[in-house]
């Protein structure tokens, strides 16, 4: 896999190892500090690339993908951008479940967004991936480029992009999720007034990215003294550790969920997969949605929730 990363990063990109998930699918980063890591392969090669099954790339610094969450959709997309395009076809990657990304090199860079559509009789989802994500590419198994030499699409914002292939396929915007007053994450400079609510957004997208507490800890402290307004103070610390505990989720869809009411999160015993479901009265889950084992609860509290998914949103 190292020396695929070294072509990737020969290209200008970002890679870093991944592991497997839950699902057994090549998603998953290990390494902790992937959002800070700089565009020098003196320090990627160093990553533990022995160990890896899968190569992500780093989203963010002008580089911003389109994921289109329907196979149908996404053949549509690639039939009507080859018609159009030909040779000139941007860099279009197939995933491991049959969607696709669709990799930009926005000038001007932008928060990463969940949209839903209608097209035709059905409901889609597309996420705009950019600061802060990343996302499995080639040569990761399930993982397959249109066309090898084909270069991300240069434009002004991803909206740009997004925007005329949408209009030409027929989608309908039903709604766009955003975070409710939060700010968007990893942004050059914090105002104090936002420091509190940044931090907290910031830490709940490294939580979702697998990475521990402590090394949030270090990191966002570091980010704390050279990008934020103010002083670092205890009440930084707790906030990053009430991230880590429960509230919002800024993670895999770049989006705020909150519900003001009573869930139970816990973990499945034999597959590890995250486990959220609504308490209701007399009723309540206690088995693995996905593999019917046995399932472990913490306790009930306000806790992420995807009015969709009916869980939190995943890498």
């Amino acid at each position: 896999m190292r020396d695929a990363a070294k072509d990737l990063y020969e290209q200008g990109y970002i890679p870093i190892p991944l592991g497997l998930d839950a699902n057994g699918y090549a998603k998953r980063p290990l390494i902790k500090a992937w959002p800070l890591l700089p565009h020098n392969w003196e320090i990627l090669k160093a990553l533990p690339w022995k160990d890896a099954k899968g190569i992500g790339l780093v989203l963010g610094n002008g580089l911003e993908v389109i994921d289109v969450d329907n196979a149908e959709l996404a053949q549509a997309m690639f039939a009507y951008l080859f018609r159009r395009m030909g040779s000139g076809l941007p860099r279009f990657v197939w995933t491991v479940s049959g969607n696709c990304h669709i990799y930009t090199r926005p000038s001007e860079s932008a928060p990463s967004r969940f949209f839903r559509y209608q097209w035709g009789d059905t409901q889609v989802g597309i996420e705009t991936k950019a600061q802060g994500n990343q996302v499995a590419a080639p040569p990761t198994p399930g993982y397959t480029l249109a066309d090898p030499d084909a270069e991300p699409f240069f434009c002004k914002t991803i909206d740009q992009a997004a925007a005329p292939l949408f209009a030409a396929m027929g989608m309908v915007l039903l709604d766009e999720e955003r975070g409710g007053g939060y700010p968007k994450p990893w942004a050059e400079q914090v105002p104090e007034g936002q420091r509190n609510k940044s931090i907290y957004v910031e830490a709940h997208q490294l939580r979702e990215a697998g990475i521990e507490l402590e090394a949030a800890m270090t990191m966002l402290k570091a980010r704390f003294q050279n990008d934020y307004e103010g002083y670092w103070s205890h009440d930084m610390e707790k906030t990053i550790r009430s991230a880590y505990r429960k509230g919002v989720v800024e993670g895999a869809w770049g989006h705020v969920y909150e519900r003001d009411m009573h869930h139970k999160l816990g973990f499945c015993v034999e597959c590890g997969r995250e486990q959220l479901d609504r308490i209701h009265e007399g009723h309540s889950w206690d088995a693995c949605r996905d593999c019917d084992k046995p399932a472990e609860r913490y306790a009930p509290d306000t806790t992420p929730f995807c009015d969709d998914h009916g869980r939190v949103p995943e890498a």
